[in-house]
Protein backbone atom coordinates (compact mmCIF):
# COMPACT_ATOMS: atom_id res chain seq x y z
CA UNK A 1 0.00 0.00 0.00
CA UNK A 2 1.01 3.73 -0.39
CA UNK A 3 1.04 6.46 2.11
CA UNK A 4 -0.57 10.17 0.17
CA UNK A 5 3.29 10.96 0.79
CA UNK A 6 3.87 8.09 -2.10
CA UNK A 7 5.71 5.84 1.10
CA UNK A 8 4.96 2.53 0.56
CA UNK A 9 3.18 1.32 4.11
CA UNK A 10 2.81 -2.37 5.39
CA UNK A 11 -0.61 -3.24 6.88
CA UNK A 12 -0.35 -6.56 8.70
CA UNK A 13 -3.50 -8.80 9.42
CA UNK A 14 -4.34 -11.96 11.09
CA UNK A 15 -1.57 -14.07 12.65
CA UNK A 16 1.11 -11.99 11.37
CA UNK A 17 -0.63 -8.84 13.17
CA UNK A 18 -0.56 -11.04 16.59
CA UNK A 19 2.99 -12.04 16.31
CA UNK A 20 4.23 -8.78 15.55
CA UNK A 21 1.86 -7.29 18.13
CA UNK A 22 3.22 -10.56 20.96
CA UNK A 23 7.10 -9.00 19.65
CA UNK A 24 6.14 -5.69 20.85
CA UNK A 25 6.81 -4.44 17.09
CA UNK A 26 5.71 -0.68 16.77
CA UNK A 27 7.00 -0.39 12.98
CA UNK A 28 7.66 -2.12 9.91
CA UNK A 29 9.24 0.19 7.00
CA UNK A 30 10.05 -1.38 3.46
CA UNK A 31 12.43 -0.92 1.01
CA UNK A 32 11.31 -2.10 -2.63
CA UNK A 33 13.41 -2.03 -5.53
CA UNK A 34 13.55 -3.75 -9.41
CA UNK A 35 14.95 -4.27 -12.65
CA UNK A 36 13.13 -6.02 -15.66
CA UNK A 37 13.66 -8.86 -14.78
CA UNK A 38 13.85 -9.20 -10.82
CA UNK A 39 12.26 -7.69 -7.77
CA UNK A 40 13.10 -7.23 -4.01
CA UNK A 41 11.70 -6.36 -0.85
CA UNK A 42 13.24 -5.75 2.61
CA UNK A 43 11.24 -5.47 5.65
CA UNK A 44 12.62 -3.79 9.37
CA UNK A 45 10.55 -4.06 11.71
CA UNK A 46 11.43 -2.20 14.83
CA UNK A 47 10.38 -2.55 18.65
CA UNK A 48 10.52 1.40 19.06
CA UNK A 49 13.14 0.94 22.13
CA UNK A 50 16.34 2.96 22.24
Amino acid sequence: MRRESGESEVRLSGSALALAVAQGVSECRLSMSHTKRTALAVAILEDGKP
